[in-house]
């Protein structure tokens, strides 16, 4: 494939994903684009609203898009502490003055 080919060819593979994780939900495909950027560059996202307007499903569709993948999904609520979105802070690193989380699993 030549280089506008090859860029043809990516454009309609990212607008046809986007379409198909998009299916049903009412204006959402803006942030199905910027959540699938956002996978496809390796960088987390915080999905951040009201209840029931598609957050997780959002990330559910978008996880089975790729193969091998695994994501973390947690509902925030007033109590939420940062162990429990980041995990937990590693006492035997904290012991060596090292401020690390423990975020495997």
């Amino acid at each position: 494939m030549t280089h506008p080919q090859a860029h043809n060819f990516m454009k309609k593979r990212v607008t046809d994903l986007i379409t198909i994780c998009s299916d049903g939900l009412y204006e959402r495909e803006e942030i199905v684009a910027v959540s699938l950027l956002s996978a496809i560059s390796g960088q987390s996202i915080f999905l951040y609203g009201l209840p029931g307007t598609a957050k997780s499903l959002i990330a559910r569709r978008l996880s089975k898009a790729f193969k091998d993948t695994t994501h973390f999904e947690y509902l925030m609520q007033r109590f939420s502490t940062p162990e429990d979105v980041f995990g937990p802070v590693s006492i035997q690193e904290l012991k060596k003055d090292n401020y690390i989380r423990k975020t495997e699993g």
